[in-house]
C-alpha cells in the first residue's frame, strides 16, 4: 500500500541551523523568506508535496532508556523537509536549475551551520494508515 503517485520519489532533507540563530529566527526566516522564494521553483518542477518539520528537544525522561533497552540520542538537526516529486527526473531538474541553486546557496549560507545538510531519498511504503 502506498500513498504516493506511482514512480514518485520522496526526498528528506535534514538541516542544522547556524550557531547563534535562535529557533524563532530560523523558523521565521524559513516561513517568511525561504519558502516564498522556493515555492515557484517547487511548483515549476512538478512537486506533489512539500513540508518542513521543526524539531524539538527530547524531554529528559525520554532521553534516558527506551522500552527496548537502548538509549535515545538527541536529534542533531533543527528541521527536516519532506518533498515528493512526480519522478526522480523532476527532482534532478530542480536541483540543477541555476536560479534555484542561487536561492538555496544564499539561504543555506544564512540559515545553516556551515552548509550542514543531509539528504535521503526513496519511495515510501505505508505500513499503516487510519
Amino acid at each position: 500500500m502506498s500513498n504516493q503517485a506511482a514512480g514518485s520519489i520522496r526526498v528528506l532533507t535534514f538541516i542544522q541551523k547556524r550557531e547563534g540563530l535562535s529557533d524563532e529566527q530560523f523558523q521565521t526566516y524559513w516561513k517568511d523568506v525561504h519558502a516564498p522564494k522556493a515555492k515557484p521553483f517547487l511548483e515549476k518542477h512538478n512537486i506533489i508535496y512539500y513540508s518542513v518539520t521543526y524539531t524539538t528537544q527530547l524531554p529528559p525522561q525520554a532521553a534516558d532508556v527506551t522500552q527496548l533497552g537502548g538509549k535515545m540520542e538527541p536529534w542533531e538537526f533543527s528541521a527536516f523537509t519532506t518533498a515528493v516529486f512526480r519522478s526522480p527526473q523532476d527532482g534532478d531538474a530542480l536541483w540543477k536549475d541555476p536560479e534555484y541553486q542561487a536561492i538555496v546557496k544564499e539561504d543555506t549560507a544564512y540559515m545553516t551551520q556551515g552548509g550542514r545538510l543531509s539528504v535521503a531519498m526513496g519511495q515510501q511504503e505505508v505500513v499503516f494508515q487510519k
